[in-house]
């Protein structure tokens, strides 16, 4: 078979490249319909600008560390490693962020008549405190303390729970298991 490959293609590739390579493909075209299946999916450019500046105004900082590719890489892999797959709630993770992020965008606009990521950030602050009042004027979403919350506690883990962010303050990062390179 190798001595086809090299004939037809001009590749020189041992029986051995040639199986890892198409159990990598095999394997890799699994994981992405399973994924499918399970819902897992990735935020679209805009739902990412919203969370940037959500996860901005939230925690100074967030946007720079990368706050809305970190959530969306962990939605497109299903790994339960966001905030919100702490809370134990029915609806997937992915409806609940992609929900809330169109909501957010919807809000902003309605009380400001701009998009969230629009907005200068002491104003785009001051709209998302206001999730911490019982009636905020306008929202339509999931109970805005929720929102609140699992957006802050997704930013302040980028932000501050890197290997970065320790070094920088003195504190020696002693990680159980480490992070992926990305996210350190």
């Amino acid at each position: 078979m190798a001595s086809t490959l090299e004939s037809q293609l001009g590749l020189s590739v041992s029986r051995r490249t040639l199986l890892e390579v198409l159990l990598t493909v095999g394997v890799a075209t699994i994981h992405d319909r399973v994924a499918q299946a399970q819902g897992c999916t990735q935020l679209s450019p805009s739902e990412l600008r919203t969370l940037s500046a959500a996860g901005e105004a939230l925690v100074p900082g967030a946007e720079r560390a990368g706050v809305a590719s970190f959530v969306s890489a962990r939605l497109a892999s299903c790994e339960g490693v966001l905030f919100y797959g702490y809370l134990g709630l029915a609806q997937a993770a992915a409806a609940f962020y992609i929900t809330t992020l169109n909501d957010l965008d919807a809000w902003s606009r309605l009380n400001t008549g701009r998009a969230l990521h629009e907005l200068p950030i002491e104003q785009c602050r001051s709209l998302l405190s206001s999730l911490l009042t019982p009636t905020p004027k306008g929202w339509a979403g999931l109970p805005p303390l929720l929102v609140y919350m699992v957006i802050r506690n997704d930013a302040i883990d980028v932000v501050y729970g890197v290997a970065k962010a320790y070094h920088a303050v003195g504190i020696p990062y002693m990680a159980h298991i480490e992070p992926p390179e990305l996210f350190r």
